[in-house]
């Protein structure tokens, strides 16, 4: 989000930008997005209410903001308020950690004429269970339990739109399932008749972590893998 006096990402250089709070989502994701374009700003680290406020008052220039769409206090931002969602272009120096997406007038109409939409860019996201505490998996069973039996509830037109695209089946090469979210998945298959579900390599969320200490070749070789499925699950 910028002011609209700021017409482009490459405007906002030396200007102050709030990208969240000290050590947040949207601060590791905007100084990656900055980096990768070689914009230079004065960072803000601001939340995302404070940041919106402080737009309104034109004592910063723009905000990151890093959720799922609609982001609830965008939503509340009124039109003509001098605030806009400046576009986030796709291009050749962004491949390697962010997917094309866009932002629609049904997300925001407060902000997007009808008819109009914004580009910008967005990445994947999985749960992830550490190994190696032995209540671990006691604490995963539990959260399977209690979660997924009501998923159909979270998918319902009163919740947040974005648990439509959620898929508890989904697969990550590398990772793999738990066993507890394996059996519940495989129980329903049962019902169903479908395909059983592996409780190994090549799942899913939630997922553990690989055994093991991990090289920071091991980390960068995943995280590739990660970006391939992503690209795999957007076309």
């Amino acid at each position: 989000m910028a002011r609209t006096e700021i017409g482009s990402l490459a405007e906002l250089a030396g200007k102050k930008v709030s990208v969240g709070p000290q050590g947040s989502s949207s601060a590791a994701t905007a100084a990656a997005l900055f980096k990768a374009l070689g914009i230079m700003v004065e960072p803000q680290h601001l939340d995302a209410s404070t940041a919106i406020e402080r737009l309104k008052q034109e004592t910063i220039d723009a905000a990151v903001i890093v959720g799922g769409k609609p982001y609830p206090l965008v939503s509340t931002v009124p039109a003509n308020s001098g605030i806009h969602l400046l576009p986030v272009p796709f291009g050749a120096s962004l491949e390697a950690a962010y997917l094309p997406t866009r932002i629609e007038q049904h997300d925001y109409p407060n902000l997007i004429q009808p008819g109009g939409e914004v580009p910008t860019v967005a990445t994947g996201m999985v749960l992830l269970a550490a190994k190696g505490d032995p209540r671990s998996a006691e604490r995963v069973a539990h959260f399977v339990e209690v979660l997924f039996p009501r998923f159909a509830e979270l998918q319902t037109s009163d919740r947040h739109p974005k648990w439509l695209e959620v898929n508890l089946a989904a697969s990550l090469p590398g990772f793999s399932r738990t066993p507890a979210a394996a059996a519940w998945l495989n129980a329903r298959t049962v019902e169903t008749g479908a395909k059983p579900i592996a409780a190994g390599p090549g799942a899913v969320q939630p997922a553990s972590m690989p055994d093991g200490a991990m090289s920071n070749g091991d980390r960068e070789a995943l995280f590739q893998r990660f970006i391939e499925w992503q690209r795999s699950k957007a076309h």
